[in-house]
């Protein structure tokens, strides 16, 4: 009984911080634009994560070889908002883009 008890106390426990690891509130952990940032979802691990209905002029990336009009203002407009803050993600139908990224 003892065994059985430590078991289920063992489960459940992990059960519980699965469900928060997947669910945040999660910490900031990085911006990249107006619409991405990292967040911190569980120790060592952090999640690209791109806001859905959001579409903000994009940095410097492979095949784009200067950043977008207005991708600063569109950035520090984000980071002000959301700097400090803890985030609770609402996914829909699907979780990521075609670049790895989840969408929430």
């Amino acid at each position: 009984m003892g065994k059985f008890l430590l078991v289920f106390i063992f489960l459940f426990s992990t059960s519980l911080l699965l469900a928060q690891e997947r669910h945040g509130p999660y910490k900031i952990h990085k911006f990249v634009d107006g619409d991405t940032f990292w967040v911190k979802m569980g120790v060592g691990r952090t999640e690209d994560t791109r806001l859905i209905g959001v579409d903000t002029p994009e940095v410097r990336w492979e095949g784009l070889t200067e950043e977008q009009p207005g991708v600063k203002e569109a950035s520090e407009y984000v980071k002000n908002l959301l700097k400090g803050k803890k985030v609770l993600p609402e996914y829909d139908v699907q979780e990521y883009d075609r670049y790895g990224r989840t969408l929430a």
